[in-house]
């Protein structure tokens, strides 16, 4: 009887991924003022609101998916022994 497959359920993302898009305006949600657009048709749009697709982890122990916490672009060269 052949073994059945895994399915991954959960992993641990290196970056977020998501779409910058426009949803109908409700303060209730958080939406902010400056973000307010009014169509032509007279509907308050928010724009720049995120959907985001894959989130990037931070763990409770400050390291990120990609390593050390402060070990940005910025700090490559002391993370690798050369700063």
């Amino acid at each position: 009887m052949p073994t059945p497959k895994k399915t991954v359920t959960a992993r641990i993302a290196r970056h977020s991924y998501g779409i910058c898009w426009a949803t109908p305006y409700d303060e209730s949600r958080g939406h902010l003022q400056i973000d307010v657009e009014r169509s032509a048709d007279g509907r308050l749009w928010a724009r720049n609101q995120m959907q985001w697709l894959v989130r990037k982890v931070i763990d409770p122990t400050g390291r990120d998916a990609g390593g050390p916490a402060g070990n940005l672009k910025g700090d490559a060269g002391r993370a690798n022994g050369r700063g």
